[in-house]
């Protein structure tokens, strides 16, 4: 894994967050929408790619920019 500075971490750049990634999931199987806040540079971005990347059976991500 390498620190990845100003530009999105993918694949095994990607520090993995199964905690987080289990709450999303049980967001979106319930039917609810999902606000992702904090601060600039934590990783919001990259985690969201990571998510649309690894959809769940039955799930069509769209991402917008």
């Amino acid at each position: 894994m390498r620190n990845i500075v100003g530009g999105v971490a993918r694949r095994s750049d990607f520090f993995e967050r199964p905690k987080e990634s289990q709450k999303v999931w049980q967001a979106l199987e319930s039917g609810n929408s999902i606000l992702l806040s904090g601060p600039r540079r934590i990783g919001k971005t990259s985690f969201l790619h990571h998510i649309c990347n690894t959809p769940k059976k039955g799930f069509r991500l769209l991402r917008i920019d």
